[in-house]
């Protein structure tokens, strides 16, 4: 009996031991299909400033000061990981965007992404399947799925619970004609606990950008809090939350725009 006692002491210190902190290893693995639905609300406010005359005809010209825009959308995503050969792995990412996306007529409903993926690194893409896409646009998209992947995948580590460490993600993406927007972006991650092979951080985003375009030059900042969600047996994150608040001012040679943009997200994913 006492030998028993013992035995279960020792298992019930080692699980205790066990969720007290996690190793993150994030890959995508061979023969394996991710389901991930992305869902964001974006609110939007625009405020010019500048002569009165200025103001006075954009207000003749029926543009609302502040002008306010909010757009809901509802994107889906089925990355398909092929079999491993001399290192890498063929992917392919279905992409079905929402239609508030694809409202212009630019950038259509569905399309494929191809490209490769080395175990614990994030993917490369190379080419994208939407015949009827511009050129600069099927660049800005690539960029801009780079990015996502980026935001998923962080250097591997081992994390205790209430401990937290911060990583930079410095950005670039080409808007056309020589222009880009950069963003500097400081992500801290605390691990506030560990439950049902799951680990769940709390975030913090500090972010600062700027812009150059034809336009003007832009600059901004801004803030805000989310989550993230570690399956640790699939090596993968599951669920990933942001609410991000930026504060941009454009300076023109006539008046200057100032952009509030709230935006709110949350990134779902099944694994198969």
């Amino acid at each position: 009996m006492k030998k028993l006692l013992l035995a279960c002491m020792l298992i019930s210190g080692f699980n205790f031991y066990a969720q007290k902190s996690v190793k993150l290893d994030m890959k995508y693995k061979e023969n394996t299909v991710y389901e991930q639905v992305l869902t964001q609300t974006d609110s939007v406010a625009m405020t010019y400033g500048g002569s009165k005359d200025m103001l006075e005809y954009l207000e003749s010209s029926g543009v609302e000061n502040p002008t306010i825009q909010k757009n809901i959308s509802t994107s889906n995503y089925t990355i398909q990981i092929g079999k491993k050969e001399s290192g890498k792995m063929p992917m392919s990412i279905k992409v079905h965007l929402g239609k508030d996306m694809t409202a212009s007529g630019l950038i259509p409903e569905e399309l494929v992404v191809y490209g490769t993926v080395e175990e614990g690194k994030t993917p490369t893409f190379e080419s994208i399947d939407a015949p009827d896409m511009e050129p600069l646009l099927k660049n800005t998209f690539l960029s801009t799925m780079q990015t996502m992947q980026k935001q998923l995948f962080i250097p591997n580590r081992e994390v205790k619970v209430g401990e937290s460490f911060t990583q930079n993600m410095p950005l670039e993406i080409p808007m056309g004609a020589g222009q880009h927007l950069k963003m500097d972006n400081d992500i801290t991650y605390k691990l506030v606990k560990i439950e049902n092979g799951k680990a769940y951080f709390d975030v913090l985003y500090d972010v600062e950008m700027q812009m150059d375009s034809t336009e003007g030059i832009a600059d901004g900042s801004g803030s805000g809090t989310g989550t993230f969600v570690y399956d640790i047996k699939n090596n993968f994150p599951v669920e990933v939350t942001s609410n991000i608040t930026l504060s941009m001012q454009m300076k023109q040679d006539m008046f200057t725009i100032e952009v509030v943009n709230n935006s709110i997200s949350r990134q779902q994913v099944t694994i198969k």
